[in-house]
Formats: C-alpha cells, structure tokens, sequence
C-alpha cells in the first residue's frame, strides 16, 4: 500500500467513523427520550404491583418523577 492509498484510507475511515458516531447518537437519544417518556407515565399512573408501591414511589421521588 503506497502512502497515498493509506492517507486516503484513513480519511475515508474517519469519515465513516464520524457518520455512523452521529447516526448512533441520534438514536441513542431517541431511545432515552421514549425511555423518559415510559418512566414519567409510570410513576404519574402508579403502573406497577401493590407490593412494590412504597419503594416506586420513593424512586420516582428521588429522580424527579411525579407520581400524581
């Protein structure tokens, strides 16, 4: 491989690089939005076992859900 073949692999490699970091990122940041989305319908309708009540309620309070 000449040095021109490797300067030009590596750029290529960089920029494929760099596009799929940003296709992963925006993804990744609409998977937490829905994630957020889920948590904050769950802990305002209360939506898990009677058992478990005390102890969702005291999570959702400490992360800044609310839960009414």
């Amino acid at each position: 491989m000449t040095k021109n073949q490797f300067f030009i692999l590596t750029i290529v490699t960089a920029i494929v690089t760099a596009i799929g970091a940003g296709i992963a990122s925006q993804v990744g940041a609409h998977m937490l939005d829905q994630l957020d989305q889920a948590t904050t319908k769950q802990c305002r309708e209360h939506a898990w076992p009677k058992a478990a009540h005390q102890i969702h309620m005291d999570w959702c309070a400490d992360n800044g859900y609310k839960t009414n």
